[in-house]
This record gives C-alpha cells, sequence and structure tokens, in this order.
C-alpha cells in the first residue's frame, strides 16, 4: 500500500523527517522473541483480535439494486441480501490475504495497553524510530462507531484503505498507527499453536532507541535483553516502570543493567 494511495484515503501519515519514536507492547514471550531475533510480526487482517478489525459496511440499497438485477422475486430478495452481505465480509477478507499489518501506539505509557498487550505489566514496550520502519498511518476512530462505507461491486482503494484503518471509538485508548507489508517480503513461520502462518520482517539493531519494562517484569530477564540488545545496539536505552503515588499512571526510570531495585 503506498503513499499515494493512503493521501487519497485522507489517512495521516507520521512524517518520517521528525523522528518521531512510535511504541510496541509485548508479552514476555513476544518481547524477547522481538529483540533476540530483531524482527517484527506482522498478521493478516483477519487474524487481528478484533472480530470487526478492517470490515467495511455495504450500503443495503446498493445490495438490494444488484439483487433486483437478477431476482425480482419479494419472497427471495431479502434471503439474497442477507447472503452476499455476509458472503462478501469473507470475500473482502480472502481479498486482503496478500498483505500483512502490524500496529504500533504514539505512547509508552498507556496502562491499559500495558495490561492488555504487555501480559499485566509482566512485558515490555519497545520504542522504534519511525523514519527506519517506513510509511506509517494513523488509525481513524470512528466517533459516531460506525465502519467505513465500501462498494459492494467494486470498492475502490480508497475506500479498501478507509476500511483497513477505522475502528470503533472504544479503541481510541490505543492511539495507534499501522505499517503494511507484502506478505511476499515477510518470512513465513508457521506457529503450531495457532495452528497458521506467522509473518515477520528483520529490523536493523539501531531501529529499536529504547527498551520499556513494565511494573511486574522479572529483573533477571530485564538483565538478560538488555545485555543482548547492548551488544548488538549500543544506543539503545532502557527504562523501568514506576508507579505514581496519587494517580492511576506510570512514568519511567532509566534502567542500568544489575541495578534492579524494589523501588515502585
Amino acid at each position: 500500500m503506498n503513499d499515494e494511495i493512503l493521501k487519497e484515503a485522507g489517512v495521516s501519515l507520521i512524517d518520517p523527517t521528525e523522528g518521531r519514536s512510535v511504541f510496541k507492547y509485548l508479552s514476555v514471550s513476544g518481547g524477547a522473541k522481538s529483540i533476540l531475533d530483531q524482527t517484527i510480526r506482522y498478521s493478516r487482517p483477519k487474524d487481528l483480535n478484533d472480530p470487526f478489525e478492517c470490515l467495511p459496511r455495504y450500503d443495503r440499497a446498493e445490495v438490494v439494486s444488484l439483487v433486483e438485477e437478477k431476482n425480482n422475486d419479494p419472497q427471495q430478495r431479502d434471503k439474497c441480501v442477507e447472503s452476499i452481505m455476509k458472503r462478501d465480509f469473507v470475500d473482502f477478507f480472502e481479498r486482503m490475504n496478500d498483505f500483512g499489518v502490524t500496529s504500533f501506539s504514539t505512547s509508552s505509557t498507556t496502562i491499559l495497553m500495558w495490561s492488555h498487550y504487555a501480559e499485566q505489566h509482566k512485558g515490555l514496550c519497545i520504542e522504534y524510530d519511525s523514519a527506519k520502519i517506513g510509511t506509517l498511518a494513523m488509525v481513524q476512530y470512528a466517533p459516531t462507531n460506525e465502519r467505513a462505507l465500501c462498494s459492494v461491486k467494486e470498492p475502490s482503494k480508497t475506500e479498501v484503505t478507509r476500511a483497513l484503518l477505522t475502528k470503533g471509538i472504544e479503541w481510541s485508548y490505543e492511539k495507534e498507527v499501522r505499517r503494511f507489508e507484502g506478505i511476499n517480503k515477510c518470512n513465513a513461520i508457521f506457529n503450531p499453536s495457532l495452528n497458521r502462518f506467522v509473518f515477520t520482517k528483520d529490523v536493523q539493531p539501531e531501529t529499536i532507541r529504547g527498551i520499556y519494562f513494565g511494573l511486574r517484569s522479572d529483573p533477571a530477564w530485564m538483565d538478560e535483553l538488555c545485555r543482548y540488545e547492548r551488544g548488538v545496539n549500543p544506543d539503545c536505552r532502557f527504562f523501568r516502570a514506576r508507579r505514581d503515588t496519587q494517580k492511576f499512571e506510570i512514568s519511567f526510570d532509566e534502567y542500568k543493567i544489575g541495578s534492579y531495585a524494589w523501588t515502585r
């Protein structure tokens, strides 16, 4: 998905010249794998955690018009309309099988993200240099919770792009940005526990600017990952979470290998 299509769809992009950071929250195992393998994981849209993910809405009047072109029986019309609506959701996903998506956040301090994606604060959050990842598009959160509108017969690239980057307003706390990549440019690895392929893309060590550890991260695990990352990326910085004593907030102190203390 190129920049021109994203711009035509009215999507906001992160300017690579600004030197902004983006953040990926990961579990204990996912975080370790991303650091030790120096990869970022991509998923097909149909494999994302939200069952509404990337699904458009269709204009029922358009569907009815298409049905009426071939079937004027009122008794069969409604059944045909519902059948097309359900079938085309499946077809829409099938058209998306040739690329993967990976997600980042623009914040490292969102408590819900630490709880949901970083294994209840046991995992970590990796800070990436956005300019070294490639084009990143900001997710749009629908204030009315309406999905992006797509044509059933011939959805345009702009319509498809909006569907891929629109989520319900409840997800706005994620402050999400996305990167799309062709599956043929990724490493394909079969995951037996998921019974499907997962996809990764290699990144250069300097793509990682920092590693942030959670309130419940294991100190021995922290030191192991820090030592490895320092060996391949001497400029990487390390941080550990600190719980605010007055508010439902966290902040971060710079972490030195072997200096863990229970001061949170």
